[in-house]
């Protein structure tokens, strides 16, 4: 599999450090690239890749999974798109409702067609759901998608957004009321599912952190790196990986119809902010790079 990154053109001043959970080291800087964004992995387990703090380089992961993993999570891009969302008369709820988001690679066709399925049981139930898939999308791929949505009926009810750059990406998922990670394909998970266990098991954790940050509900499987996740914050919502997509669907529809208001994601933010999955937790009273001050 080739790697994906939420690597951003420009790091803002209060940029924060997001840390994988297992702590792992980070190693040299890469080169960046932004001539050629992507977006995260999305459906593979284990842990996010380090981020430095404002002003340091970049520093990419060590072991298997540099070649599958992204080295940035920029925080005050986040901020950004919440704050866009918080001005007068732009509150993002109108545009957020009933939105389905799912972040994912071009070789992710198992998660993307899990999320149309996930989006037919909502549709065919009443729910005026709605589904943007957002990464490289290829023309084969697009094609049996659109053929698949088109056999359930919801082809209507379905955005193919394609490729689209970090700040984008961010805007994308604060215009979103619910962020899917579907579960990773029977026999994908190696090595006794813990971190590590596969060259690319980055990529989930760290599209659940990217849904954390723009303070977006997430719905994810329910699997040992992702326990850690929503014991920490409370926007994760496990689901097990096996359940049918009925089981799926029903925990989907409480957070689609009231996403949450740019007051709610500033406070996901700063919660992010002061997790262990943060390296530079700000000190209390410390908020520069999630929000305006409180009175």
């Amino acid at each position: 599999m080739g790697g994906v990154a939420l690597n951003p053109a420009e790091r803002g001043p209060d940029a924060a450090s997001v840390v994988p959970p297992t702590g792992d080291p980070a190693g040299p800087a890469p080169t960046e690239t932004p001539q050629a964004p992507t977006v995260p992995r999305p459906s593979v387990p284990g842990a996010p890749v380090a981020v430095p703090p404002a002003g340091a380089p970049a520093q990419a992961p060590t072991g298997p999974a540099d070649s599958g993993v992204a080295p940035h999570l920029d925080l005050a891009l986040f901020g950004v798109a919440i704050a866009a969302r918080g001005r007068p008369g732009r509150t993002g709820a109108e545009e957020a409702a009933w939105t389905v988001l799912h972040l994912g690679a071009a070789e992710d066709e198992h998660g993307r067609a899990s999320v149309v399925d996930l989006l037919a049981a909502l549709r065919h139930s009443g729910q005026p759901a709605r589904l943007r898939l957002v990464g490289a999308l290829p023309q084969a791929q697009r094609g049996r998608l659109l053929e698949r949505a088109t056999a359930a009926g919801v082809v209507g009810a379905l955005d193919l957004v394609g490729a689209r750059a970090p700040h984008e990406i961010a805007r994308l998922l604060v215009e979103a009321a619910l962020l899917v990670v579907p579960a990773p394909p029977a026999g994908q998970r190696h090595g006794g599912g813990g971190a590590g266990s596969t060259p690319d098991d980055g990529g989930l954790v760290a599209v659940v952190l990217a849904g954390c940050a723009a303070g977006t509900p997430v719905l994810a499987p329910d699997l040992p790196e992702t326990r850690r996740l929503a014991a920490e914050l409370p926007e994760v919502t496990l689901v097990a990986p096996r359940a049918p997509v009925e089981a799926w669907a029903r925990a989907a529809v409480r957070p689609l119809p009231v996403p949450p208001t740019p007051d709610d994601r500033w406070t996901a933010l700063r919660r992010l902010r002061r997790s262990s999955f943060c390296r530079d937790r700000p000190a209390l009273g410390d908020e520069s790079a999630a929000g305006p001050a409180r009175g």
